[in-house]
Order: C-alpha cells, then sequence, then structure tokens
C-alpha cells in the first residue's frame, strides 16, 4: 500500500474533524475533500457562526494555502437559523482569518452595497469628464458591529450641512470654474451647458451662499431655456430651503415674472407683493438696497396690472414714482409708462399731457425719440394734423452725435415716426404735408435702398399736386440710382417708375393735341 503524503493527510484530518463536530442544525451541509479546479473561483468564508459552533478554522497547509469547508449546493434550501452568506459584500463584510495573501489571479472585491456608502456618508466624486467615481470603502474593524454604521470624518458635517441635495463635492477652484462657466454659456445662450454647470454646484456641498447663487442661475437658465415649470419649481425650491435673506426677495421678483408669462397674472402678483413684506424683515443698514428691491416689486405690480388690462391700478402704481427717490432713468420709464397706460385706458389727451412733459424733462433720455413718436400718434389720432405735424418734424431735425449706439436709437425712431405720419397724410389725400416729411426723411440716410423708396412716394405726390416735371425728376433719378442695382425690390421700383414715366409722357402728348385741336381763342382786339 503506497504511503500517503502529508499534504493528503492533512486534508483528511480537517475533513473528519468538522464531519465530527457539526452540530444537528449543521448536518445538512455535505463534507468533500474534492480540489477545486484551477479555473473555478475560491469558495467564500464560512459564516462566522459556523466557525465558532465547529471550533474548526482553516488549515495551513505546505504550499502556504488554506482549504475553507465547500459552501452549501445551490439547489439545497439553506436552513432557517443558517445566515446566508453574501457572494458581493463577505470578504467588505467578514474579518479575515489567515495572513495568506490572494493569489495574483484572484478578482478584487467589489464595491461595498449602496446601504453601506450611505451609512458612512460617503458620496461619489464628480470629475472633469463628468462621470462618478465611488471613493474607496472604509475599512471595518474586526471589534465593531457590523450594523454599527461607520464615520467619516472629512464628509460627514459637509454632508450634514448640506442636508439632502448634497451629491458632489469639489474643491473651491472647481467650484468657482463651474459658476463662471455657467453665467458666460448662459450669457452665450447655451442654456444646456449652463443648466449642467449650475445644477453641479446646486447639488454638491459647497457653503450656502454658492449654493444659493447656483439655484438662482439654475432658474434663471431654466427660464431662458423655455422651461418655465421648472424655473419656478426651481425658485420655489430656494425659498423653502434656505433662510431668508436677500435672495428671497430677488427670488419672489424674478419668479412672479415668470408666472406673469405664463398667464397666471394674480400669482405673479402674490409674489411681488411678497417682496414688500420680506424686504421689511431684513437687516440693510443703509437702506439702498430695500430701496432698490421695493422699487422694483412697485414697478412688477404696475407692470403686471397693465398688462392684465387694469389701466387704473397700472396709472396709480406707475405715478407712485414721482413720489419715491428713484433714479432718473427709472423716473423717465414709469412717466412713458403712465401715458401707455392712459392712452389704453382712452384718456388720450392726459396721455399727451403726460408726454409733453417728459420731452422737456428728459430731452435726451434714451426714451425720448419713443415719446415723439407716440405724442405725433396721439395728435394725429385727436385730429391735430398740424401738431403731428410739427412734433414729427421736431423729431426728424435732432441730431444726436453723442455714440453710435445712441444715434441708432434716435435714427430708428426718427424713420418710423416720418413714415408712418407721412403715410398717413398721404392716405387722407393731405399730399403736400406727405410731401414736406417724405423729403424731410431722405435726409436720414443716404443708401440707395433707403432714397429708391422716398423719391418713388415724393414722384406720387408732384402727380397729385399736377407738378409733373418734379415727378419726372424723381423718376429719373430712381432711373440713375438703379443702374446696377440687383436687388429684387429696388428692380420693382424702377419699373414701376418708368412705367409712370410714360404714363406722363402719354399724358403730356394727349394735351398737347388736345389743345391743337381746339385753340385758344383770341380775343378781339379792342382796336
Amino acid at each position: 500500500m503506497p504511503k500517503a503524503s502529508p499534504l493528503s493527510c492533512c486534508r483528511l484530518a480537517a475533513a473528519l474533524l468538522i464531519a465530527s463536530t457539526s452540530s444537528a442544525a449543521d448536518a445538512d451541509l455535505p463534507v468533500t475533500t474534492a480540489e477545486p479546479s484551477p479555473s473555478t473561483q475560491p469558495p467564500p468564508h464560512p459564516p462566522d457562526e459556523l466557525v465558532m459552533e465547529t471550533g474548526s478554522s482553516p488549515v495551513e497547509v505546505e504550499a502556504g494555502e488554506s482549504v475553507d469547508p465547500a459552501p452549501p449546493p445551490v439547489d439545497e434550501p439553506e436552513s432557517p437559523n443558517q445566515p446566508a452568506a453574501n457572494a458581493d459584500t463577505s470578504e467588505a463584510n467578514t474579518a479575515p482569518t489567515t495572513t495568506a495573501e490572494p493569489s495574483p489571479s484572484v478578482q478584487p472585491p467589489p464595491h461595498p452595497p449602496d446601504e453601506l456608502v450611505t451609512e458612512t456618508g460617503s458620496s461619489p466624486v464628480e470629475v472633469e469628464t463628468g462621470e462618478p467615481v465611488d471613493p474607496a470603502p472604509s475599512p471595518v474593524d474586526e471589534q465593531e458591529s457590523s450594523n454599527q454604521p461607520v464615520a467619516n470624518a472629512d464628509t460627514s458635517e459637509a454632508n450634514t450641512a448640506s442636508a439632502t441635495f448634497a451629491t458632489h463635492s469639489f474643491a473651491e477652484s472647481e467650484r468657482e470654474s463651474l459658476m463662471r462657466l455657467g453665467q458666460m454659456k448662459l450669457e452665450q445662450g447655451d442654456t444646456e451647458s449652463a443648466i449642467i454647470a449650475f445644477r453641479s454646484v446646486a447639488k454638491s456641498d459647497a457653503p450656502t451662499d454658492v449654493i444659493i447663487t447656483a439655484h438662482l442661475g439654475l432658474a434663471r437658465s431654466y427660464n431662458a431655456a423655455g422651461e418655465s415649470i421648472k424655473a419656478v419649481a426651481t425658485y420655489e425650491h430656494l425659498m423653502k430651503k434656505f433662510e431668508a435673506g436677500m435672495h428671497t426677495p430677488i427670488a419672489h421678483i424674478e419668479a412672479g415674472r415668470v408666472l406673469r408669462d405664463l398667464g397666471s397674472s394674480k400669482l405673479a402678483l402674490a409674489r411681488f407683493y411678497s417682496v414688500i413684506h420680506t424686504t421689511l424683515k431684513l437687516a440693510d443698514t443703509d437702506g439702498k438696497q430695500y430701496r432698490e428691491l421695493v422699487r422694483q416689486a412697485q414697478f412688477e405690480i404696475a407692470e403686471t396690472h397693465l398688462l392684465n388690462g387694469d389701466y387704473d391700478e397700472a396709472v396709480k402704481f406707475f405715478r407712485r414714482f414721482d413720489l419715491l427717490d428713484a433714479r432718473e432713468s427709472d423716473l423717465a420709464w414709469a412717466r412713458l409708462r403712465t401715458a401707455h397706460a392712459l392712452d389704453l385706458s382712452g384718456d388720450k389727451i392726459a396721455a399727451a399731457k403726460v408726454l409733453r412733459n417728459f420731452i422737456a424733462k428728459h430731452p435726451d433720455n434714451d426714451q425720448t425719440p419713443e415719446a415723439y413718436f407716440r405724442l405725433a400718434q396721439l395728435l394725429d389720432e385727436l385730429n391735430q394734423h398740424n401738431e403731428s405735424l410739427r412734433v414729427t418734424l421736431t423729431l426728424l431735425q435732432q441730431v444726436k452725435s453723442d455714440d453710435e449706439e445712441n444715434q441708432e436709437n434716435w435714427r430708428h425712431w426718427q424713420q418710423r415716426t416720418g413714415n408712418q405720419l407721412a403715410h398717413a397724410f398721404f392716405e387722407r389725400g393731405e399730399y403736400g404735408s406727405a410731401l414736406i416729411l417724405y423729403q424731410a426723411l431722405a435726409h436720414l440716410n443716404d443708401s440707395v435702398a433707403w432714397l429708391v423708396p422716398l423719391l418713388y412716394q415724393e414722384g406720387l405726390c408732384h402727380e397729385r399736386l399736377m407738378q409733373f416735371e418734379f415727378a419726372r425728376d424723381s423718376y429719373a433719378i430712381i432711373a440713375k440710382l438703379t443702374e446696377d442695382a440687383t436687388e429684387n425690390e429696388l428692380l420693382e421700383i424702377r419699373r414701376m417708375a418708368d412705367w409712370r414715366t410714360r404714363q406722363l409722357d402719354w399724358w403730356s402728348h394727349t394735351q398737347t393735341e388736345l389743345n391743337a385741336l381746339n385753340p385758344v381763342a383770341t380775343p378781339p382786339n379792342p382796336s
């Protein structure tokens, strides 16, 4: 009989020891001495209860490998008193019983389950690629109970302060970069990128003031993207989550504007009135910020009444600005909106009076050319046509050379006012007044696209006034200016001007022949 090797004797002794000391509850566990194949994964460690009950442990062999008892078959039911082995978390939750290092072929242990990550206070960390990376699990001490949560000294305070919405952790430089990126993308109109940047910071464990600013940026990005409902929900979350501060009236005002755009005027007014009540509770040493927020809320209330058709209420709130210590630009805008509300309410005489006072008090304001336009319109509707013509000519004669933007603003309203009033005079048959305005408009711009339509209108006015030679001159200038034109509009005007020139030639020739057939009788010579 061949002599058994020491390795075989050790394995046989271990198996017999386990089989002889197993309890009744563990009697259904099969014992095998078969060696695992090299391609299979090593079985997990036995549960702690089984090791303590049997008093057995893996046996150290000559090759430095340990042999564990084989687990029960999968198809056999486990005993109700037997704890189930978790193949995913056994290595993380069970203290090792041997100091032998695993073979290089053994797979690394998996990440702990989500419950363990929640208990330890750990959270995924956002990286530059935008993919979350789970931090390594905290080691569990052998003496601690498996049900005892592990405290993370680095993140416990941040997680407690950020409550339920903190899911990311960034360095201060990363937060600042994300905030700058979000603001830049929002200004550029890339709302999708702005939403991603602001939302990442809003869900982080950043300081409270940074979280508040990120929420405001996120709400504005949603509104700019056309997702008004999400914008309102973000404002509501911001006001509910954080204590009242200077961000609260700002959120009320911006949320009210979004609600007004959605057609919810009553909810919008409630938000604007909340600004006045909220700011009374805020500490503001100099009162400037408080007054600014109140003025803004009052203006939004008046604007909401105006858009809602409550013109009397709108006039009342707009006129209150004259009683406030408001900026000159705010006073000018409120007075212009007062005139507009009076016009819509039907009191055109009072609206014209407000516009005259506006032009007198704010001659160089950005809204002054618009005031000229509305005043000329009102006077024309009140049948004060000569006064309307005078106001329009006054506007057309204004020359502003401050800066290019201001010049462009004045030029826009000059062209719009002159065109509209000139066409109105022409339609009523007041060809002389229309001709004066067309000629004044020609001095505003020397481009061919601007001059050709005006010259055609001048020719029509000359025809109505029986000034045929002047009409021919206007049409001749059109033909000269459009010699090299390729635009369809200019070519069409040239075609019409040529046709009217031929009509004028035919009319003149016909009149000459008629005069030849019916000569004017010469008076008899008195002598």
